[in-house]
């Protein structure tokens, strides 16, 4: 059965979990606007404590899980033990690599160029390693919106009320 809930990870909200106590992968299922569908696993199930899991490492956790989507829809896993593998306390893309992994996501998922894309906020914030702030708002994708290198590229940025709140319509005509 879905339950929906804040996302343990990055506290997105309409984010639902599925508990997966009786597979082989004893744990709960998540799938999350922002991460990406994702399996946390053993003792890690019920999430993580506010004192280990920073704003920071969130981020972090987030971004990694959200490059790590696969194709095929099957969720990541995480373990425990595997968790110090995510490197949580490296520091997250500068605001230059930042713009570069957005052209490069519109440039993924527009099928031509003059195509107006509208993409959601949460999933592309995560995606280039926007940081999650204290209330938990898209502040950082939004700055880098306004840079003048990608506000040529925005065409318009219109507030939608929906599970995923907000979305980018972009002109890329690079």
């Amino acid at each position: 059965m879905n339950e929906t809930m804040n996302c343990p990870v990055c506290r997105e909200t309409f984010c639902t979990k599925q508990d997966m106590s009786l597979s082989i992968h004893s744990g709960n299922e998540y799938n999350c606007a922002r991460c990406g569908k994702f399996v946390l696993c053993g003792t890690l199930a019920n999430g993580f404590s506010d004192s280990f899991m920073t704003l920071r490492r969130r981020t972090v956790l987030s971004h990694r899980l959200r490059r790590m989507q696969r194709p095929d829809g099957t969720p990541i896993q995480i373990y425990q033990e595997e968790l110090r593998t995510f490197n949580l306390d490296d520091p997250l893309p500068s605001p230059a690599q930042q713009a570069d992994s957005l052209i490069l996501w519109n440039g993924d998922h527009q099928a031509f160029q003059a195509q107006e894309l509208e993409i959601p906020d949460s999933e592309v914030a995560a995606w280039v390693g926007s940081p999650i702030t204290s209330n938990f708002q898209d502040e950082g994708l939004a700055w880098l919106l306004q840079q003048p290198q990608i506000k040529v590229l925005v065409k318009e940025h219109d507030a939608i009320n929906g599970p995923t709140s907000a979305y980018v319509r972009w002109l890329a005509t690079l």
